[in-house]
């Protein structure tokens, strides 16, 4: 099967499940792996674990992985911050 066939597949089998368009489109064989290692980290899954569930030989691969803040987790994270006030 070529490359172009799996992401096809993949965009038919999410407009299946009833995906919106958008991110039908967006599903590849790289966004899998990456979607099952986000989701198994909020779960509370170690990252040991979700690396041997991804059959990497690293948990530093696994990692890059998780390395990425959508804009929700980073406004959250921001609004959990507590700044001093300013002297204006």
């Amino acid at each position: 099967m070529y490359r172009a066939e799996v992401r096809a597949l993949l965009r038919r089998l999410g407009r299946a499940a009833g995906l919106p368009e958008d991110l039908a489109a967006g599903l590849s064989p790289h966004s899998m792996p990456h979607a099952l290692a986000t989701l198994n980290q909020r779960a509370g899954v170690p990252v040991s674990q979700i690396s041997k569930l991804l059959g990497q030989s690293s948990i530093a691969v696994t990692s890059r992985y998780l390395d990425h803040l959508s804009n929700a987790a980073a406004i959250e994270a921001l609004e959990a911050v507590e700044l001093p006030a300013l002297d204006v």
